[in-house]
């Protein structure tokens, strides 16, 4: 390799996800809509979903 200039590729190892210590997953929550978006009231049924994602020393988070 070295007479013909040619050399390898070295490859980045690939992080590792997994979830930071001390921080417990919610897991799944029970579906009580239950697809029935219909509310008698204003403003009587709410909804989200949000993703945390866990970065770093396991202190910051991100959102998505």
């Amino acid at each position: 390799m070295r007479k013909l200039g040619i050399k390898s590729v070295i490859r980045k190892r690939k992080f590792k996800y997994s979830k930071p210590k001390g921080i417990e997953s919610g897991g799944i929550k029970r579906n009580i809509i239950n697809r029935d978006f219909n509310a008698s009231k204003h403003t009587e049924k709410w909804a989200t979903d949000i993703t945390y994602l866990f970065y770093g020393d396991g202190r910051k988070k991100a959102y998505l």
